[in-house]
């Protein structure tokens, strides 16, 4: 079995954990601490490194507990069996790499003749070079609060959607994650109706083959460049998308939509005057074109508003799970709620 850690978004490790088990056989997760996860498995690591809700993935080389960053670094010097896993898990191509050290999220720096004594025991059992501008391979020392340091090897690299994101725009992994915690099925008709850049909208479309993606926003400029973006993909799942007011969506019928999942106006930089009037009025039409038992997935801004309105709706939706989140450095929530039977 192989021993790797992933990352992920902080404040998602339950859904996380429950993707990792339904994606990947004979899986035993070891520890999942806040934005990691510890695991072995024996599946192809093709298969890991194309799960979408993970930022990357590290094959682990060594775990200690209650080890700082400059024991672990002597450990491994001093450890010959390392040698043979480094053989095992390290690519046999020429490549370069170098070795970064983090201490509860921050990255920091050793003795100088402790780092380099750790790269010429890297040098000594792989064909790798050093290179610490620009590498092929990073070596990671990894200590967390928790008490566990870890030394292991990167083993996947930023996702072509992270880099080219607009302002503004969800990251592809928060997409994909909110897309599926409504618990996608075939044939079902799902909406967005406040899709921005169109992130949660392409997250659904690879998840099921059958079904209908509608996607709305009362931004024209947004829908005309959206089109656009969908057009390109050359998609097989088919999106439609509209402009319209997302308080007023007189398109759909009561109890018509299976799944809404959304990131809605968090009142910081749009116009509202009363957001919690807005999430009112917005809770209010989401469950009436929801058929019953549907269900709403909401990120929202963390800032109280929400919390009111939803106290008005207590009779009309059932709040299945709430998550804490950072997005871009500010706080939100993630709801996952349920259309109540009337």
């Amino acid at each position: 079995m192989n021993k790797y850690y992933s990352t992920y978004i902080s404040g998602l490790s339950s859904p996380i954990a429950d993707f990792l088990k339904e994606d990947l056989s004979k899986i035993k997760i070891i520890n999942n601490l806040d934005g990691l996860i510890e695991y072995t498995t024996d599946v192809d690591f093709s298969k890991i490194k194309v799960l979408p809700y993970l930022t990357n993935t590290f094959s682990i080389i060594k775990d200690k507990k209650n080890c700082s960053v400059e024991n672990m670094a002597e450990t491994i010097i001093r450890d010959d069996n390392i040698n043979s896993i480094l053989k095992k898990v390290v690519p046999k191509e020429r490549a370069s790499f170098r070795i970064l050290i983090s201490k509860e999220n921050n990255l920091v720096s050793i003795n100088n003749k402790l780092l380099i004594q750790l790269e010429q025991k890297i040098t000594s059992s792989t064909r790798l070079y050093v290179n610490r501008n620009r590498p092929n391979y990073q070596f990671w020392i990894l200590s967390r609060s928790e008490g566990i340091t870890y030394f292991s090897i990167r083993r996947t690299t930023l996702k072509k959607e992270d880099k080219n994101r607009d302002n503004g725009e969800l990251r592809p992994q928060l997409a994909y994650t909110l897309s599926r915690l409504s618990e996608p099925k075939e044939n079902e008709l799902f909406l967005d109706p406040f899709f921005g850049s169109g992130t949660i909208p392409l997250a659904r479309a690879s998840m099921t083959k059958k079904g209908l993606i509608l996607a709305s926003d009362n931004d024209d400029k947004k829908v005309k460049e959206f089109k656009e973006k969908v057009k390109q993909k050359n998609l097989k799942k088919k999106i439609v998308i509209k402009s319209a007011d997302a308080l007023s969506l007189k398109d759909y019928g009561d109890s018509f939509i299976h799944k809404i999942v959304t990131d809605p106006p968090w009142g910081y930089y749009e116009k509202i005057s009363n957001i919690e009037d807005f999430y009112n009025r917005m809770l209010k039409e989401f469950w009436r074109i929801l058929l019953p038992e549907g269900l709403l997935v909401l990120l929202i801004a963390n800032n109280g508003e929400f919390e009111k309105a939803l106290v008005n709706c207590e009779n009309r939706f059932q709040t299945i799970s709430k998550a804490n989140i950072l997005v871009s450095g500010k706080k939100a929530n993630i709801y996952k709620m349920r259309k109540i039977k009337c």
